[in-house]
């Protein structure tokens, strides 16, 4: 052991290795789901907006085990979250009871 060398800290260990488990951990299970109910084109769009290479002839099993493998919409939808729409107000002046 040479005393002059200087130890990682044990929190910066800590935090190393949940970064390099967190980037290696699969996908959710409704990732799966969310994957299956996007279209051929939608895959594309969200693997070129993540930099995830594909052949342009791919077919869309192949699309979609790469969405799954590189946690594609996760990253996708961190870069463009989506607006999620507000039910309509009720009108202020409106009741159940009518005069």
């Amino acid at each position: 052991i040479n005393p002059s060398r200087k130890h990682t800290s044990p929190p910066y260990t800590c935090m190393l290795l949940a970064a390099l488990l967190t980037a290696a951990a699969p996908a959710p299970p409704d990732a799966d789901r969310e994957v299956r109910m996007k279209t051929t084109r939608q895959l594309k769009a969200v693997l070129t907006a993540v930099d995830v290479p594909f052949s342009e002839s791919a077919s869309k099993s192949d699309l979609r085990a790469l969405a799954l493998k590189h946690n594609a919409l996760a990253k996708y939808e961190a870069l463009r979250p989506e607006k999620k729409k507000s039910k309509p107000a009720r009108p202020s002046g409106a009741s159940s009871e009518s005069a």
